[in-house]
């Protein structure tokens, strides 16, 4: 599997998962008493690309993260 921004692979760690990918919300769900808690997916993209990418349009996430 390659990164969909710089076309280098996502390296796997020792279970054969892959790492480094950039998270984002999926969904939300609502618990009974009225909390909201996200489901994530990861997509195929390093997440240091993505910063990468932000940062160059003036927006920079590294702070946060």
């Amino acid at each position: 599997m390659n990164c969909q921004l710089c076309d280098k692979a996502i390296e796997l760690n020792d279970d054969g998962k892959p790492m480094g990918r950039f998270p984002m919300v999926k969904s939300w769900s609502k618990s009974d008493d009225g909390k909201f808690t996200p489901s994530f997916r990861s997509l195929n993209i390093h997440r240091n690309c993505v910063l990468d990418l932000l940062e160059s349009k003036g927006v920079s996430l590294r702070p946060l993260v």
